[in-house]
């Protein structure tokens, strides 16, 4: 059975179109969690939840307990749910007996196996659900998605939202989950106001998204390797993934490019550049100038690549999130020797 796209699955579900056995993989972990309720809510009632709904971590279970689980009947409900978080710390020998325990999988159930990255699709269980079941991978939007992301998410929820009002909101925030939960409270502030506007984010206010990135900026815009890989490290710490990293290099290097665009090809003055830009204040007009000095046309446009690559590799599992993000700096950062730079001129 073919991978499914997180959005054909909440369509199929809002539907009642259920299958009897997912896996859910990709980076996203907020949109896996939130599939796993949508699951929940749908199938089980609040009364029957705590006789028809378990939860299994594969660091800590065995084959035979999750096994008896999805194999035992619901009680007082049509269905009975049973969720395998970390579905890809299960040992070998317990990968095996589940899979082949899938076959007689009751109709009364619905088993979600959930990893938290991609699958492998050779083990027994995803190959097994791949046959028999539904594969769900779940990604992040890209930056440039994310607004698109926003106005959907928006219409799921009864209102609407100006692309200007999606584009400011997704600016602000650091990843999904943020993005959520300001949505919550613009729903409250405008109360039967049917659409969201810019003007009602500026009247609410919204969380600085520079906050835990602003080292981060100021090493980019200065090309500091050391503080840059420094701070990659601070917010892998903090358990910031790249998925929300990443944005912050598109962003700097969009305004590297359209600054240069805007000065070289439009012939426009620096203080039109700064107002086009949204850079108050001489520290961020300051910080342009700056990247402008360090980056070159050809390092911009090699840098947005070079972001685009790290992405694919991020979403394909080439590459862990800390790792991603590290080499990202590296790759973007460094400078072509004086050799190299002849060589390429020749």
């Amino acid at each position: 059975m073919p991978t499914y796209k997180s959005e054909q699955f909440f369509s199929d579900v809002s539907r009642g179109k259920i299958s009897g056995v997912y896996l859910f993989d990709g980076p996203e972990k907020w949109l896996k969690e939130r599939a796993i309720k949508k699951i929940i809510d749908t199938v089980l009632t609040d009364e029957s939840r705590d006789l028809n709904l378990d939860r299994f971590h594969g660091s800590d279970c065995r084959a035979s307990d999750v096994v008896n689980a999805f194999q035992s009947m619901p009680f007082l409900s049509e269905k009975r749910v049973v969720i395998v978080q970390e579905s890809e710390e299960l040992t070998s020998g317990d990968n095996h007996i589940i899979g082949e325990a899938l076959s007689v999988l009751p109709q009364s159930t619905v088993l979600v196996f959930v990893y938290d990255g991609k699958a492998g699709l050779r083990e027994a269980i995803p190959a097994q659900v791949s046959s028999i079941g539904t594969v769900v991978t779940f990604w992040t939007p890209f930056a440039n998605q994310l607004p698109s992301w926003i106005v959907s998410e928006v219409r799921q929820r009864g209102k609407s939202i100006s692309f200007g009002a999606a584009h400011t909101l997704a600016e602000s925030c650091r990843d999904l989950q943020e993005i959520s939960s300001e949505l919550d409270k613009l729903f409250l502030f405008i109360g039967k106001k049917n659409q969201i506007d810019v003007e009602d984010i500026r009247n609410h206010g919204l969380p600085d998204g520079r906050g835990d990135f602003k080292g981060l900026e100021e090493a980019i815009w200065s090309r500091s390797l050391a503080e840059g890989l420094h701070q990659a490290q601070l917010l892998g710490e903090m358990g910031i993934r790249a998925e929300a990293i990443f944005p912050v290099f598109e962003k700097i290097f969009r305004n590297l490019i359209l600054a240069r665009y805007l000065l070289e090809r439009k012939g426009w003055n620096r203080t039109d550049v700064y107002a086009e830009l949204g850079l108050r204040g001489k520290t961020r007009q300051g910080q342009l100038d700056q990247g402008l000095r360090q980056y070159s046309l050809e390092e911009v446009l090699s840098a947005f690549k070079k972001i685009v690559k790290a992405h694919l590799e991020l979403k394909t599992g080439a590459l862990q999130s800390d790792l991603a993000v590290s080499l990202l700096t590296l790759n973007i950062f460094k400078k072509k020797d004086k050799k190299a730079r002849i060589s390429a001129l020749c």
